[in-house]
């Protein structure tokens, strides 16, 4: 069955084989949702936490922008302590909170700048609403991510994302801890079937294997 502007299904007669609990495939600039399961349903996300501890971080001067590669490239918890304690803890995760809010994101909360809680919640929606807001606004944390590895004097950091250099990714965060399982926002310009190409945004909760769904 053909969708509008070249997206097709493969078996339009069946559901797509993701063990996700919860997943939403969309338009970036349109905001279509091309496939769906439980996208209002409230999950741990994990490290995705750590998109949001990066913009945070770029609305002031923090004192070593270099933290930002351990915090998206090796998702480092303790890059995400110490960017927040820089600012003040406390003051710092409010600030995630208030920014949530402000992109319309009434459902996701933060409690911790790494997302080892799980009270880090949020729906699959609202993590590709997010996401679509870090593509059009604020795209510097997100095209961090797609690097594959950066050096600095005698650090080298290296993406521990599979994602990175396929075709068309253009960045996301990936994330996993028991409670969350495996967590996963990702953004491609995806070449359709009409010849055409388009962004959309892929945002997966509560995965057993990610990299298969």
């Amino acid at each position: 069955a053909e969708v509008n502007r070249g997206y097709y299904r493969l078996n339009p007669k069946t559901e797509p084989l993701v063990s996700a609990r919860a997943y939403l495939l969309a338009d970036l600039e349109t905001g279509e949702v091309l496939a769906s399961r439980k996208p209002d349903s409230v999950y741990p996300m994990a490290s995705i936490t750590k998109l949001m501890t990066a913009l945070i971080s770029l609305d002031e001067p923090l004192s070593s922008e270099d933290l930002l590669y351990p915090l998206l490239l090796e998702s480092s918890n303790d890059a995400a302590e110490t960017i927040a304690r820089y600012y003040g803890r406390e003051r710092f995760i409010a600030l995630m909170n208030k920014r949530a809010a402000a992109i319309g994101l009434t459902q996701t909360a933060f409690v911790d700048p790494s997302g080892i809680d799980e009270a880090n919640s949020s729906t699959a929606r609202e993590l590709f609403r997010f996401a679509d807001y870090l593509y059009r606004y604020k795209r510097y944390p997100i095209s961090l991510t797609r690097i594959p590895q950066k050096r600095l004097g005698k650090h080298l950091w290296l993406n521990n994302n599979h994602l990175v250099g396929a075709a068309g990714y253009l960045g996301g965060k990936t994330g996993k801890t028991i409670a969350a399982r495996e967590t996963l926002v990702a953004l491609f310009d995806a070449e359709l079937s009409n010849g055409s190409r388009r962004p959309v945004g892929f945002v997966l909760l509560q995965s057993d294997n990610r990299d298969t769904d």
